[in-house]
């Protein structure tokens, strides 16, 4: 009976993911913006003012070209420094880096994994800021709507990224 069930989901799943595969989703392309999340419980040693901004060329379920840059939010009243209890914050890199999919990841059981929210899908890239190697992962929902998770040795940061307006 499980069985079942499964060949069932699979024969209605597979359609989409063919779709969502093959799709160059054009409508996401542009800029994107977003403050990293303030809490502490998902947050490490990105500072409370920085602002993830991400200009997007390509994205599709297998392709991704788009541009990384980590920027001081110009409009926070407060920063990491002014807080006693903030533990160390590091320095904002200068670089803009690029984010491409890694191609084994895309052939991996990673590139299946389930974020909540239901996204179409998350992409799975390897970067550097400041000398240091981070992994970014880029989940892309239905709505207009991006998020970005940044995991290195001595950091983590969530951004909620909305499209910037001109």
């Amino acid at each position: 009976m499980r069985s079942t069930h499964h060949r069932l989901l699979w024969t209605l799943a597979l359609p989409l993911l063919w779709l969502a595969a093959c799709q160059d989703l054009k409508e996401y392309r542009g800029d994107w913006s977003g403050a990293v999340e303030q809490s502490r419980l998902v947050r490490r040693g990105f500072d409370i003012c920085t602002r993830a901004h991400l200009e997007l060329r390509q994205i599709g379920a297998t392709t991704l070209d788009a541009s990384l840059t980590l920027r001081r939010n110009p409009d926070a009243a407060v920063c990491s420094a002014d807080l006693s209890d903030e533990g160390p914050v590091l320095a904002l890199p200068s670089e803009t880096v690029v984010l491409a999919p890694v191609p084994e990841i895309l052939n991996d059981a990673l590139s299946n994994l389930q974020i909540e929210g239901e996204p179409l899908f998350t992409h799975l890239s390897w970067i550097r800021l400041s000398g240091q190697p981070y992994l970014a992962f880029l989940t892309v929902y239905r709505n207009d709507r991006l998020e970005l998770r940044l995991a290195g040795p001595e950091a983590y940061g969530t951004f909620r990224l909305g499209r910037v307006r001109d």
